[in-house]
């Protein structure tokens, strides 16, 4: 085993310090293809093969390079940190899940472009998802908070950066996600006048993760909907004062 383990580890070195761009990122994306089919494996009891999971890495290699050639503007959000106010008259939608052999929280936070929260959501569901179907479900929730007060001009803002393409580029192949749950939020984007995805990386939706961790002290699966819960108030004042 330990032999394994070294084996192991002189490819990774050989290839980090030795393999071309091209190679290193097929790399990179196969060892995200084995843990997700892992993954798969622990929490849905679904086996995938290693021809399947090869498959998907040259797939999500394809789309990787496809995006970052082609859409310049979402090459660029992904490099945001931390939260921002949208413009004047938009509402700004954070989302974010967190799965455990539990179940899966969901967090939503509602802002303006004062960064006032409008309205959270905390909510607890007692079923497994994959990580991936966990956040469209996630991002669902916050559409249909949104669609409660009448908002007409919102930001979907996300750290998942492989949702955020499909959701910018209204994409037909919705499969990883859920089929279902994002063709639910792309189709009620027809009830607001504009509806713009938005990417952060994780310390910028902070807040949100905070909620649907938040989730898992509920015990119910009636969600908590309205003002933050007491316990992140100083973490919402810390992102308003950090603008």
């Amino acid at each position: 085993m330990q032999n394994d383990r070294g084996n192991m580890d002189d490819w990774v070195d050989k290839m980090r310090t030795k393999g071309d761009a091209g190679g290193q990122r097929l790399f990179a994306m196969l060892m995200w293809s084995l843990g997700d089919s892992h993954n798969k494996l622990i929490f849905n009891n679904v086996m995938v093969d290693h021809k399947s999971s090869f498959e998907l890495a040259v797939e999500r290699l394809r789309e990787f390079t496809q995006q970052n050639s082609s859409l310049p503007l979402m090459q660029a959000q992904r490099w945001q940190e931390k939260w921002s106010p949208p413009e004047f008259g938009t509402t700004k939608i954070n989302s974010a899940s967190i799965t455990t052999g539990m179940g899966m929280g969901s967090g939503v936070v509602v802002r303006d472009h004062r960064g006032q929260i409008i309205k959270t959501l905390t909510k607890f569901v007692e079923a497994k998802y994959d990580v991936n179907v966990a956040e469209a479900l996630a991002c669902r929730e916050g559409i249909l908070l949104a669609k409660e007060p009448h908002l007409t001009k919102i930001v979907l803002e996300i750290d998942n950066l492989m949702m955020f393409h499909r959701l910018a580029r209204k994409a037909d192949d919705l499969s990883y996600f859920g089929n279902v749950v994002l063709h639910y939020i792309l189709d009620n984007f027809c009830f607001f006048s504009l509806v713009s995805p938005s990417f952060v990386k994780q310390p910028g939706n902070t807040l949100a993760h905070n909620c649907s961790c938040f989730a898992f002290t509920l015990h119910c699966a009636k969600p908590l909907v309205g003002d933050i819960p007491d316990s992140l108030v100083d973490l919402a004042n810390s992102e308003m004062i950090s603008q």
